[in-house]
């Protein structure tokens, strides 16, 4: 018993180390964000998808971001998000803006290419392809809100398909809380012009969970 709780200590020290040297790792980087903005977004990954910032004493990563005045939400879940996505060469020839605009297209429609694939073969624009060197933010968000117009009912980013999925959320949470997650991870997104659900589950926890 007593070599577990020494285990466990180490572990959570361990953890918090990690999470210290990527914060300072990112303090350094974000005077060079328009260079270093992929592997900032890959630091905060790794904080996000280890917990590390439970050893931390933080509730959650955003908060721990807000604590030490490292960036906002926003632009935290932006970085997220662009490196989730893409490549990094893909990112890189994007850049952070163009990228994450163009990763909310494919989020929020029903477009069929991948980020990949428009970095590549262009993107759409008026029954042909643009390069993406020759795209702007502006034409993407445009195109984006003309998609999501268009998209309607229960697919479509209504009021009603959120709060419907924001039940579905609640739900979610509930079921992952009752089976012994205690804080579970589960949140929604919008993609191929559906809300879907995201959870992340530990996998020794899942044939349980699954009531297997």
């Amino acid at each position: 018993m007593k070599k577990d709780v020494v285990k466990a200590r180490k572990a959570t020290l361990g953890a918090a180390r990690r999470g210290e040297a990527i914060l300072a790792e990112i303090e350094q980087r974000k005077g060079d964000a328009a260079r270093a903005f992929y592997r900032i977004g890959s630091l905060l990954l790794e904080m996000e998808q280890k917990r590390l910032w439970l050893a931390m004493g933080a509730d959650s990563l955003m908060q721990l971001l807000e604590a030490r005045n490292l960036m906002s939400e926003t632009q935290a879940k932006k970085l997220m998000e662009v490196t989730r996505r893409y490549s990094e060469k893909s990112a890189l020839t994007l850049g952070p803006e163009l990228a994450y605009a163009v990763a909310r297209h494919v989020a929020r429609t029903k477009a069929k290419d991948s980020v990949e694939e428009i970095v590549t073969r262009g993107f759409p624009v008026g029954g042909r392809r643009k390069p993406v060197s020759e795209i702007s933010i502006r034409e993407v968000r445009r195109a984006t809100r003309e998609a999501v117009s268009r998209q309607t009912g229960r697919h479509g980013e209504s009021a009603q398909a959120r709060r419907d999925a924001d039940a579905a959320l609640r739900e979610a949470r509930k079921a992952l809380i009752a089976k012994g997650l205690h804080r579970p991870d589960v949140r929604l997104e919008f993609a191929g012009g559906q809300w879907v659900i995201v959870m992340r589950v530990p996998a020794g926890r899942l044939g349980a969970i699954l009531g297997r």
